[in-house]
């Protein structure tokens, strides 16, 4: 989906759910230019990656985000939503995280 980034400038909506899509690590960078994004759903695409994948934070217009059963393991470094303030959906189900809900996803 490294092609999607060429709509980064006007893109305010992607679903991109139920795709066959596999990314992990550096494969997920094209995440980091959808800065327009308001909603997201990657809901059962395969980007397994340990923790939450960082470029999530420079998606500071979300409102709609779902990553639920995308293949996120590990912690969840709550750290990578403090900048998401326009963000009041989040769904994050059905991955494997073994650490609790940071405070930032708590206020």
């Amino acid at each position: 989906p490294l092609e999607i980034s060429l709509l980064a400038d006007s893109l305010t909506v992607l679903d991109i759910s139920g795709n066959t899509i596999t990314a992990s690590g550096d494969e997920l960078v094209w995440i980091d230019t959808l800065r327009e994004l308001k909603e997201f759903n990657a809901r059962l695409c395969n980007f397994n990656y340990n923790g939450i994948y960082p470029g999530i934070a420079s998606l500071t217009n979300l409102e709609i985000l779902d990553l639920s059963e995308v293949g996120f393991s590990g912690e969840i470094d709550g750290s990578l939503f403090a900048p998401l303030q326009s963000l009041f959906f989040l769904n994050m189900a059905k991955n494997n995280f073994n650490s609790s809900i940071p405070s930032e996803l708590a206020a």
